[in-house]
């Protein structure tokens, strides 16, 4: 293959991936249909209705914080927008594709083309990925947070922490060499919001 081709396959991989990946979110979105989605099962139904609370100009938390508070505020706003609940899966389906094409270029970085293609083509057709994109959870934007975190991560020590820096033992080195981790604290901070396991427990 021809540097020249190889170049068109690294623009075309990551469109074709991450089109497939939402092509087949947007698909289980609409095959379910409002019936599954209206059942609003588990999580969903109380994330539905603390974003309509907060939507109508209530507080988040009475008295505490019982689950991550960044996925009802997420939904609160879209529906200030004028975005529904169920279009809100629709957003949902493209963080889906946009983690698929980050796994891709996370593969290649650490890897080479073919770990990378094979990397995103998984991460395409994984069902629970695709399931849980498809439900109004909090694992939607878990996910995508956390890779675009690892994403940064990895790009970070291939653009800044390279071999001869190793070879030089310059490991002491801030300015140029060590990746910004600095990048990742919102990233990390977003994540402790929407994540449940970091819950304010109420008093006793």
């Amino acid at each position: 293959m021809t540097k020249r081709a190889k170049q068109q396959f690294d623009y075309l991989n990551p469109i074709i991936i991450g089109a497939l990946a939402f092509i087949l979110r947007l698909w289980n979105t609409i095959a379910q249909g409002n019936d599954f989605y209206a059942n609003f099962l588990s999580d969903a139904s109380t994330y539905r209705v603390w974003a309509s609370k907060l939507a109508a100009g209530g507080s988040y938390g009475e008295p505490v914080f019982q689950m991550g508070p960044l996925y009802p505020y997420f939904l609160a706003q879209n529906l200030k927008l004028g975005i529904s609940n169920y279009a809100t899966l629709f957003i949902q389906a493209i963080f889906g594709a946009l983690v698929a094409v980050m796994v891709y270029y996370i593969a290649k970085n650490m890897f080479d083309r073919k770990a990378a293609l094979i990397s995103g083509l998984i991460a395409t057709i994984y069902a629970p990925f695709i399931f849980y994109d498809g439900l109004l959870l909090s694992e939607s934007i878990q996910i995508f947070l956390l890779t675009v975190a690892l994403f940064i991560l990895i790009s970070n020590f291939k653009k800044r922490f390279s071999a001869p820096s190793f070879s030089r033992g310059d490991f002491n080195r801030t300015d140029r060499t060590w990746p910004r981790y600095d990048t990742l604290f919102p990233i990390g901070a977003c994540d402790i919001l929407v994540n449940p396991i970091f819950q304010i427990e109420s008093a006793r």
